[in-house]
């Protein structure tokens, strides 16, 4: 149990310095940050990540930890006040990332193993807000960062689903379902629903 706590621990410290550098009000008035502290968080991600347990416990199974990576990527590599012009690489790692979380969530809510529904609301509608977001930036840029339309599609239905299904018994909740729709019709161009 100890071992989960101080890699747990490594991780929101890792999370804490993104934060800082990428999201604070601080950051948004500094210059952006140096592919060289990229790279630096990058390599402590990969680091944390090859330190994984071999038998992961109850506390921190391959799923929360899968999770964790990709929250942490989309954290470092989607659009923020501290970095508001992410290059091609962050982009496809930023929709790459995403799609995990969606996909995960989507297992996990399907195996009716989800304890925290409100913070699996927060990550669904973030992940999907930061594809949809890094496809909007990469088009503009005449990027392409998706392997196809159709997976993208895919992607951008399956977290609307999820948003959905998630926030139904939760009052309040509606309302990430609801932007999540609007961004998309935004982005794909789709007639709104009746």
């Amino acid at each position: 149990m100890k071992e989960c706590g101080i890699h747990h621990a490594n991780l929101r410290n890792l999370q804490a310095d993104i934060h800082e550098r990428l999201t604070t009000v601080a950051a948004a008035r500094a210059p952006p940050p140096t592919q060289e502290w990229f790279d630096a968080i990058r390599a402590r991600l990969e680091a944390w990540r090859a330190s994984y347990m071999p038998i992961p416990s109850e506390y921190m199974n391959r799923d929360w930890l899968d999770l964790q990576y990709s929250i942490t990527t989309t954290l470092m590599c989607r659009p923020s006040p501290g970095n508001q012009k992410p290059n091609q690489q962050s982009l496809i790692s930023a929709v790459q990332a995403a799609g995990n979380i969606i996909k995960v969530y989507k297992r996990l809510w399907r195996a009716k193993v989800l304890n925290f529904i409100w913070l699996g609301i927060h990550h669904v509608f973030m992940a999907g807000v930061t594809y949809l977001n890094s496809i909007w930036i990469a088009n503009g840029e005449g990027w392409s960062i998706i392997h196809s339309y159709i997976d993208a599609i895919l992607d951008i239905q399956t977290c609307s689903q999820l948003l959905e299904a998630m926030s139904g018994g939760y009052h309040g909740s509606s309302q990430a379902h609801t932007q999540h729709e609007n961004a998309a019709q935004i982005q794909c161009g789709t007639p709104s629903r009746p």
